[in-house]
């Protein structure tokens, strides 16, 4: 019996417009390998020019893939996250390679923002994505089978979160040793490999002119929001840590006066950040009804947890499903469920409506099993639904820009944290730049041109059988310093 073709109208425009927070899974490497050059040089150019890119000891990458290739063997690449660029940095050396590829674990915001075409060619580079706000089960369990069963390594940014400097890293989350030590755990993996990976964005050739034009640009779209003030002017007799510092001092003043303008900004820069981010994490909490953490307000690592949480709440608050697409899973559902076999016709519709609301079909489970997921798939659907028919148009206008309030509190965070370095470096100021402006305008401007510089370090291997395993504190404290220590000597 065939489907209603309403069903199918319905699944086919679900399936070309897929939900923004469903799982992305991998596609094969190198599918599309002319199309993903040329949209990748491309990215790369958007973001500052890091082109062209410098390998060394690149022999290490070569010596990572045919391990990758070993049955028994389990390769996790861990390079430093300074930019957004870090990825397309290293898809540069596969697309250079034709017979080389990695797999990339990606946050579920890259997939939201390019989705459609633009998430699947993300996708062919072998890029699975992972929510970061929840227990992600299907990306852990696809990162723990590619690790286990592809011929690939599988790229991991432990760090969690690009953090715009290269002169200190975030403090590593403990994913990527758990995970190593789970797959180590299977019978058939004997060897784990870990391959530290340190990036550096130099600029090349590049006069002092051109950062006092960069920064009279930035001050000058701040000065839009505000034309009343004076326009802030570069001080040629201040040192560039000076003007870091004074750019820092200018960015949360101005935050500042948008939530507390009847309160002058302390002056001490710490007080004044934490004042910040407490008042717009507990602002977010109380809207969206997640427990607010005090200890974010302290600690990075625990205020990008609490960043993460809010934010996948709220994208699955105001991005939901058309309730006619709901409506019409629903009613085939229920017609699968009535039926005490399916035909071969319904049994591949089913793996669409697997690939439209899940990510990817499963079809080694049982049936009453896989319609059972899809059921409470759909029952979190309408959910959210109703959570978002229950709140005022008021409240729904502001949800999007919510979102931008939750990087506003990565942002302060790091920001808080160059408070306390000396910025004297080029490249330090224009991370600092970067920041202090998308904090204000929610826009990335990018200053070049730069250069990408890629050290790979020396391997950390783990073997069975051969005394006991580190934990995973001691083995992600022991990634955290050899990447530390790569990007410390290659910086020299």
């Amino acid at each position: 019996m065939l489907p209603n073709p309403a069903y199918l109208y319905t699944l086919l425009r679900h399936r070309l417009w897929p939900d923004p927070h469903r799982f992305y899974p991998p596609k094969p490497p190198g599918a599309l390998p002319f199309l993903s050059a040329f949209t990748n040089t491309k990215k790369l150019r958007q973001q500052g020019a890091p082109y062209p890119v410098v390998f060394n000891n690149a022999q290490q990458l070569h010596a990572a893939c045919q391990l990758a290739k070993q049955p028994n063997h389990a390769v996790i690449l861990v390079p430093s996250h300074t930019s957004f660029s870090d990825p397309h940095v290293l898809v540069e050396w596969t697309l250079a390679h034709p017979d080389k590829a990695f797999y990339y674990m990606a946050g579920t915001e890259a997939f939201e923002t390019h989705h459609g075409f633009s998430a699947f060619l993300i996708q062919t580079h072998g890029t699975f994505s992972v929510d970061r706000g929840i227990v992600d089960k299907h990306s852990l369990t696809t990162a723990q089978h590619l690790l286990a069963h592809g011929q690939h390594p599988l790229v991991l940014f432990a760090e969690g979160e690009a953090n715009y400097c290269e002169a200190e890293r975030l403090p590593f989350m403990p994913g990527a040793a758990q995970l190593g030590l789970k797959t180590l755990k299977q019978p058939h993996i004997t060897h784990l490999t870990f391959v530290p990976i340190a990036t550096h964005y130099p600029f090349v050739n590049t006069p002092p002119e051109r950062f006092v034009r960069q920064y009279e640009l930035t001050v000058g779209q701040w000065h839009g929001q505000h034309p009343s003030e004076p326009l802030p002017q570069w001080d040629s007799t201040l040192p560039m840590a000076a003007q870091a510092q004074a750019l820092i001092r200018m960015a949360t003043q101005r935050l500042w006066a948008e939530h507390f303008s009847d309160t002058p900004a302390p002056d001490d820069m710490t007080e004044r950040c934490q004042t910040l981010i407490r008042y717009l994490a507990t602002q977010l909490c109380t809207e969206h009804k997640v427990p607010m953490d005090d200890d974010a307000v302290t600690d990075i690592s625990r205020g990008m947890a609490l960043k993460n949480k809010l934010r996948s709440t709220i994208v699955r608050r105001c991005r939901i499903l058309p309730t006619p697409w709901r409506t019409q899973h629903q009613h085939q559902l229920r017609r699968w469920q009535q039926q005490q076999h399916l035909n071969p016709w319904d049994v591949w519709l089913l793996g669409q409506a697997e690939i439209a609301l899940i990510g990817q079909p499963n079809p080694t489970a049982p049936t009453e099993k896989r319609l059972t997921t899809l059921e409470r798939c759909l029952a979190k659907h309408q959910a959210a639904e109703q959570t978002y028919q229950a709140a005022t148009p008021q409240q729904r206008a502001q949800w999007p820009h919510h979102l931008n309030v939750c990087r506003q509190i990565k942002l302060l965070h790091l920001l808080l944290a160059d408070t306390h370095r000396h910025l004297e470096t080029p490249t330090q100021w224009e991370e600092t730049r970067l920041k202090c402006h998308l904090m204000l305008t929610h826009q990335f401007q990018y200053t070049s041109p730069k250069q990408a510089t890629v050290t790979i370090g020396q391997p950390i291997t783990l073997t069975t059988g051969n005394g006991p395993l580190p934990d995973t504190t001691a083995l992600t404290a022991t990634l955290q310093h050899a990447v530390e220590t790569l990007m410390a000597a290659s910086d020299t």
